[in-house]
């Protein structure tokens, strides 16, 4: 058994630990484009990442699921053990074998009523995720997975955040899961990328552990007065954990810093 292990600036996610995600299934495969419609295109003209940010920021305007990293074992026929750093394609959005991720319009079989009707986030992306364990480990016997935004594609802290209005006090989105996923945890998370060995990095993190429904519901990821003030490399993210072999699917949609 080769075990091919991806990790988030040099470890464990710290909103990972602890999880336990029940129950899921579904079909997964290789990581999707990020195909562009006329909203998308109206909602991601981009920033430079010098230009200063308002509140209230919406992610998908600013930042993008380009960092994909997580724990992949794999059975191969020399038993080598392998170490691998966080994975990025360098465009738009992050590619990992394991975890499929799309943003087409048909990515999410339906969006919350509160982000259609809201001016700001119905021009966002709804994102759908699709995290396919390859096998477990054999010491703990888990295995896991993530992705964050981040202001620039693959950056993992060799180039500086972006500037963002002071005050933003929480994360609010919305997450579901198909119906398999029903019940399985996710670590969602703000910053939190970059460390002492980077040049640069987030100064702040927040984390918020969230039980997937079946239909869409709204959360919120405490910033607790968190300092950005030296920029924010990723404004959101997540983690899951499995204990079992079955395919986790999700979906997430209007992430927004207020």
């Amino acid at each position: 058994i080769a075990l091919l292990s991806l990790t988030a600036c040099g470890g464990s996610p710290r909103g990972v630990e602890g999880l336990t995600a029940s129950g899921a299934s579904s079909s997964g495969g290789t990581a999707g484009g990020a195909a562009m419609n006329a909203s998308d295109a109206s909602s991601t003209a981009g920033r430079t990442s010098d230009e200063q940010i308002t509140l209230p920021l919406v992610v998908d305007f600013d930042f993008f699921p380009s960092g994909a990293f997580g724990r992949l074992i794999a059975v191969g026929p020399d038993g080598r053990t392998d170490s691998f750093a966080e994975q990025c394609t360098g465009d738009d959005t992050g590619e990992w074998d394991n975890v499929a991720i799309d943003q087409t319009d048909a990515a999410c079989p339906s969006r919350p009523a509160a982000v259609l009707g809201d001016a700001e986030l119905s021009l966002s992306r709804c994102t759908s995720f699709v995290f396919t364990p390859a096998g477990l480990d054999p010491g703990d016997r888990t295995t896991w997975a993530g992705v964050v935004w981040q202001n620039a594609p693959c950056n993992w802290g060799n180039d500086p955040g972006s500037p963002v209005d002071p005050g933003a006090s929480k994360v609010t989105f919305w997450a579901w899961g198909d119906a398999a996923s029903v019940g399985s945890t996710i670590a969602f998370q703000a910053g939190d990328i970059g460390s002492s060995a980077t040049p640069y990095r987030d100064s702040f993190s927040a984390f918020s552990s969230v039980v997937l429904t079946a239909t869409p519901k709204k959360y919120e990821i405490d910033l607790g007065g968190a300092d950005y003030s030296a920029g924010v490399i990723s404004a959101f993210g997540w983690t899951a954990e499995r204990t079992n072999l079955s395919t986790l699917t999700f979906y997430v949609d209007g992430m927004r810093w207020e």
